[in-house]
């Protein structure tokens, strides 16, 4: 997995800012006040994407969780992954806008035509925004009964798909705030 997540390097530019702040200090009030902002700005950074990496096993967890309601016929439970004004954009281009629309959709999915198929996916990326909010870009695909992949890459194509989500961070649960998938066609 490639990790976006550096939270090291953004402290180390946060030092650089901020030496570089104190040795403008005795340039101009507006450089001064410039570097400052500037400073603070690198040291919000840091401080977030640290905030962000020590959550990195509860937000890996979140598309987990929508696997194990999908994959268990759980409708209402995919809903729940999602925060109340949560949309879903669905590889079939169906644009679903809250918690309540994205329940209801799959659980006639999962009882209709989508009834068997289990999911699986993997994160690829995890980028941190803020300490509540990241962007997660991975892979999963689609499996008929009986078929055992485990990873995304071994699905046949035109059953696998590339998807990002934001997440955002709400009473100090993890929530799929957006979420868009597209088919990895032949």
């Amino acid at each position: 997995m490639k990790r976006v997540i550096r939270p090291f390097l953004v402290t180390i530019c946060a030092v650089a800012v901020t030496a570089v702040a104190g040795i403008a200090a005795t340039g101009s009030e507006a450089s001064a006040a410039t570097i400052k902002v500037a400073s603070a700005r690198a040291a919000s950074i840091a401080a977030a994407s640290k905030t962000c990496a020590n959550s990195e096993a509860e937000i890996r967890d979140v598309p987990h969780r929508l696997f194990a309601a999908w994959n268990s016929g759980n409708g209402a439970g995919i809903g729940a992954v999602f925060t109340t004004d949560g949309h879903f954009v669905t590889t079939a281009g169906k644009f679903l806008t809250s918690q309540n629309e994205i329940s209801q959709y799959y659980t006639a999915a999962l009882a209709g035509p989508l009834n068997g198929i289990r999911v699986i996916g993997t994160p690829a990326t995890i980028r941190c925004l803020g300490p509540t909010t990241v962007v997660v870009d991975g892979y999963g695909g689609l499996l008929l009964p009986g078929e055992t992949y485990t990873d995304p890459a071994q699905v046949p194509l035109g059953r696998r798909f590339v998807v990002s989500w934001v997440g955002v961070q709400e009473n100090c649960v993890w929530y799929m705030k957006e979420f868009q998938a597209t088919t990895i066609a032949a």
